[in-house]
């Protein structure tokens, strides 16, 4: 028999189970907003991509006959415009652009974030192709 006042049905308070539930609701809320705060921290802090300054870890090479592993002879044109090329790595595009035709080369962008630009097939040793990555220079080749 029931004691006068009591209902033995209804309790007050969460059950174990709704208690579960709710703390893994507070922690992913807690969580989202925490990365959310973390990525507006890391995009605030992000500069601009790419070097404006030439890459230094370059060497130049010397001009001189071919040989078994480099069967084409390498010109002081080409060898002039490789280097140049290797320190546009790393660079902007505009900064890398800019230092190339300061150099007195031509330059082309053969490729930008993955889509191949259609080139002639003509070749230049005063010409410096490049391949660009969301705004940085990646690789390069003369031609």
């Amino acid at each position: 028999m029931a004691i006068e006042g009591t209902d033995p049905v209804i309790k007050r308070g969460l059950t174990p189970t709704q208690r579960f539930i709710v703390t893994v609701f507070g922690l992913m809320v807690v969580a989202g907003g925490l990365s959310v705060f973390g990525l507006l921290a890391l995009n605030a802090n992000q500069a601009a991509p790419g070097s404006s300054t030439p890459n230094p870890n370059c060497t130049r090479q010397l001009a001189g006959p071919a040989s078994s592993n480099d069967p084409a002879a390498r010109n002081q044109a080409y060898l002039d415009a490789d280097y140049a090329g290797c320190q546009s790595l790393g660079m902007s595009e505009s900064a890398a652009v800019a230092f190339l035709n300061g150099k007195g080369l031509a330059v082309r962008i053969a490729s930008r974030d993955g889509q191949d630009f259609m080139l002639t097939a003509d070749y230049s040793d005063s010409r410096v192709n490049l391949t660009v990555m969301r705004s940085v220079v990646t690789k390069y080749n003369v031609g």
